[in-house]
């Protein structure tokens, strides 16, 4: 499976990556939260590592596919300070105690810079 997946991707095949993010996605997840990084920052690891996978379409000496994709995850440049990674979860566990209602507020208003109107009628409020 994993060579096929390979060989597929480094012909251009969106199908063979989107594929391989899910077969691996899981491993890859618990790999970069046992690093110490929170939910967010593991997700961005992972997806820098399909990113740098799709544009090289290679894995050089790695034997596997998620072999490399491990070894992007483990040298992720992305390094926080403990006091910065603990910020961030502090932020996501105060997300999650928010309603879902006033979670897709807060969503609308700040991460994608909606308006209070543009918001309200996402919420059909």
């Amino acid at each position: 499976m994993e060579v096929n997946l390979l060989a597929k991707i480094q012909k251009g095949e969106n199908s063979a990556l989107k594929e391989a993010f899910h077969a691996y996605f899981e491993i890859l997840y618990r790999q970069a939260v046992q690093r110490g990084f929170g939910p967010d920052v593991a997700e961005r690891i992972i997806a820098d590592a399909f990113l740098t996978l799709w544009e090289k379409r290679e894995i050089g000496d790695a034997s596997s596919l998620l072999q490399w994709l491990q070894q992007q995850v483990e040298a992720s440049p992305i390094n926080l300070s403990t006091e910065e990674n603990e910020e961030q979860e502090a932020i996501q566990k105060g997300l999650q105690s928010l309603s879902e209602a006033d979670r897709a507020l807060l969503k609308g208003l700040i991460f994608e810079g909606k308006s209070m109107d543009g918001v309200a009628n996402l919420l059909q409020v």
